[in-house]
């Protein structure tokens, strides 16, 4: 049996690719060839929280407000989590490295389960990382946040166990380019 891993994603309703980077020689830094302009204020959308393993998933938590220890604690690990590694002895829960994910009352909480250490820049390692990649890509515009969240329900209900699964089953190769890369980032 894989780990457990679960994280929280934000989905807006405006198309923004904030993964736009842009190599530029010292004095080019104003050069209306590569300025994009963007807007900057916080766009509407939903905030999910999801956990997967080998062969299942938690149901798909929307976030109605930030997330601190105390909600994560209250709306997250103790309702859905703790169930979860309940009923599956020796499973190892995988959590990133957010505040809310470290913090004491946290850790209170997952007391006497396992937990799996995780480096504190490797987003590309995590298989959950993933799973809200392939639902982003599947998204359809949305009128509002309403709409936004029914759609995200849906495509995480549909998404097949065995894509869940297979990234899972790629963990081994995912840490080996991680390490062959000196812990930097992969092709994953």
């Amino acid at each position: 049996m894989g780990p457990t891993g679960g994280d929280e994603s934000r989905f807006s309703l405006n198309a923004d690719d904030q993964h736009i980077r842009v190599w530029r020689r010292p004095g080019h830094r104003s050069d209306s060839a590569i300025v994009v302009e963007r807007h900057t204020a916080i766009t509407p959308g939903v905030t999910v929280w999801g956990a997967i393993c080998w062969d299942t998933r938690s149901p798909l938590v929307v976030l109605q407000r930030t997330l601190t220890a105390r909600s994560y604690v209250d709306d997250i690990l103790t309702p859905v989590v703790l169930p979860m590694l309940s009923g599956r002895p020796g499973v190892i829960y995988q959590q990133g490295n957010a505040r809310t994910h470290t913090a004491r009352l946290s850790q209170q909480c997952l007391q006497g389960y396992g937990i799996l250490t995780w480096p504190a820049s490797s987003p590309d390692l995590s298989p959950i990382k993933h799973v809200w990649d392939v639902l982003g890509r599947q998204l359809q515009p949305s009128r509002n946040t309403g709409e936004l969240t029914s759609q995200l329900q849906r495509l995480w209900h549909d998404l097949p166990q065995e894509v869940i699964g297979d990234l899972i089953d790629s963990m081994p190769c995912r840490v080996s380019a991680c390490i062959g890369n000196r812990g930097g980032f992969t092709t994953y």
